[in-house]
C-alpha cells in the first residue's frame, strides 16, 4: 500500500508573516489557519475549541496569495504535512508545517451560511504549487 500525506483544510486566516526568500531565492509565504469546532466536557457540555495551523506556500502561488490574503478571510487549503527540526538558544526544536500544494478562496455565495467577516468581497482563486526540499526554511 502506498502513503499517504494529504491535508484538507477550511477555516480563517488568523496571521500572515509577508512574502519572504528562500536561500536559493525563492519566495514563500507563511501564514496561519484557525480551524474551529466543538467538544464535550466531562459533564456533557459543547465547548468552543481552536486549532491553529502553520503553513507555508511557494513560488509564484505565494506572491498571489500575498495580494489577497487578510486576517479573518475564509481559506481553503489542500497540502502536506511537513517536519523539521532547527537549534534556537541553543535547543533543539520542532516545528510542523503544511505545505500549502493547492488552494482556493471560496466565494461568497459559497460563504452565505457564515457571512463575510469584513464585508470585503472574497476573490475566487486555485492554484497548484510545485517546491523543492530546499526551499524550506527550516
Amino acid at each position: 500500500m502506498k502513503d499517504i500525506n494529504e491535508v484538507h483544510i477550511l477555516g480563517r486566516v488568523f496571521s500572515c508573516y509577508g512574502l519572504k526568500s528562500s536561500k536559493s531565492g525563492n519566495d514563500y509565504l507563511p501564514f496561519t489557519i484557525v480551524t474551529n469546532y466543538y467538544r464535550k466536557s466531562n459533564d456533557g457540555k459543547s465547548l468552543p475549541s481552536s486549532t491553529f495551523h502553520n503553513m507555508i506556500i511557494f513560488g509564484e502561488s505565494a506572491k498571489s496569495l500575498a495580494n489577497v490574503i487578510r486576517k479573518g478571510a475564509k481559506l481553503e487549503v489542500w497540502g502536506a504535512i511537513s517536519s523539521g527540526e532547527y537549534v534556537k538558544d541553543g535547543q533543539k526544536r520542532y516545528s510542523h508545517n503544511i505545505i500549502v500544494g493547492k488552494f482556493q478562496i471560496p466565494s461568497q455565495e459559497q460563504d452565505k451560511s457564515e457571512g463575510d467577516i469584513d464585508g470585503k468581497p472574497e476573490i475566487p482563486i486555485s492554484m497548484e504549487v510545485p517546491h523543492s526540499e530546499e526551499d524550506l526554511p527550516f
